[in-house]
Parts: C-alpha cells; sequence; structure tokens
C-alpha cells in the first residue's frame, strides 16, 4: 500500500511522469487485490474484511483511472 501511494503523490507532483505512474499504480492495485484474496484464502481475514478493502481498491483504481484519461495518458484499457 505505500508503494501505492508513493506512485500517486509522485503522480501528483511530477506532470511529466503522471501517466507512467498511474499505469504502475493500476498494477499495483490489482496486485494488491490479489494478494488480499490470497489473504482471504488462508483466513487469516473475515469476508467482509475482504469485501471492505477490495471495494476501496476498486474506487481508487477508478479515481486513477479517470485521472489518468483526463491527463491524457489514454493508452491501454
Amino acid at each position: 500500500m505505500l508503494g501505492l501511494l508513493e506512485r500517486m503523490i509522485v503522480a501528483r507532483f511530477d506532470p511529466q511522469a503522471r501517466a507512467g505512474e498511474l499505469r504502475a499504480a493500476n498494477l499495483e492495485i490489482e496486485i494488491l487485490r490479489s494478494l488480499w484474496r490470497i489473504v482471504h484464502g488462508r483466513g487469516w481475514i473475515a469476508t467482509r474484511q475482504l469485501f471492505f478493502v477490495t471495494t476501496k481498491l476498486d474506487e481508487i483504481g477508478r479515481m486513477a483511472g479517470a485521472w489518468r484519461k483526463s491527463a491524457g495518458g489514454k493508452d491501454g484499457p
């Protein structure tokens, strides 16, 4: 999560790196989703906790995707 936060801060303050950092942030979000599913599968968190985390990750992903589109980084899904 700290790596994702760092990428978002760099994207906010470095316009030249913005598109690349937002693409990398999207990849980190996908990795985090997978890691949280593994944590849930191991029984370390409850289903409601997984639902909460994945809901927040989805929200962050949508916001970053919209930011990337508005910044002109429309290359790729």
